[in-house]
């Protein structure tokens, strides 16, 4: 391989010891990108590097295939919103004119959120969470409404989160593979729980041997159950 620089390469054309004029043309070999870190989070990988020299444009490849290829000639860093999760290799180019550099490479590997997570209610007041990790991970954390309420290990199936207030809540697990010296985290995955608020004013009356009973809605309610000595 040619060392970095500048070279002039020229041809010419002979019969019977007869040579034409020199056609001649500049190449330029670009010095390529060093010092790549890739990282994870929330499954978006950023990518930083440093610049070997200052280039028309830098070309950014993942898994063979270009992304992008018109990042400024002086960005030094990139930030891929949606490569999916599994392994991913990302390369580099520096590119002058048409001519582009060696490639810079990283590896990296996004993690798969759990899978399969549901929703649903306990006793009027428990949001009970299932799902299914089947993913390497080191942990798996739990968000209510945006807000991280716990942190369980990779090999729960689930999560309570008990006594919570009548509400509309989105709660969301995210596989976390911590490494040194940072950690990987997948993409959130999401389900959205009522906990209804309960009638509340219960009276009874008892007429003539009937049984009439009254209560304050609080809520906009699908239906109403009614129990008698806890039986339906």
């Amino acid at each position: 391989d040619l060392l970095v620089g500048t070279y002039e390469y020229c041809v010419r054309a002979e019969i019977d010891a007869n040579y034409s004029s020199l056609s001649c043309a500049v190449a330029i070999v670009p010095a390529p990108p060093t010092d790549i870190d890739c990282s994870v989070d929330a499954a978006i990988t950023t990518l930083t590097w440093t610049n070997g020299e200052l280039y028309d444009s830098i070309i950014i490849m993942r898994d063979g295939g270009t992304i992008v290829e018109d990042i400024a000639g002086d960005a030094s860093s990139y930030t891929d919103e949606n490569p999916g999760p599994g392994p991913h290799l990302y390369q580099v180019f520096g590119r002058i004119g048409d001519f582009v550099s060696e490639s810079l490479d990283c590896q990296v590997v996004v993690p798969y959120p759990p899978a399969q997570l549901a929703c649903s209610l306990a006793n009027g007041t428990d949001s009970v969470l299932t799902w299914i990790n089947t993913e390497p991970s080191t942990s798996i954390l739990v968000y209510r409404d945006g807000v991280q309420i716990a942190e369980v290990a990779p090999d729960a199936g689930g999560y309570t989160d008990a006594g919570v207030a009548p509400a509309t809540y989105t709660y969301c697990v995210v596989n976390v593979f911590a490494h040194s010296p940072g950690s990987k985290t997948s993409a959130w995955t999401c389900c959205d729980l009522i906990v209804p608020a309960p009638p509340t004013n219960l009276a009874c009356l008892s007429v003539s041997g009937d049984v009439e009973l009254s209560w304050t809605n609080n809520d906009s309610y699908d239906s109403l159950e009614l129990r008698r000595d806890g039986n339906v």
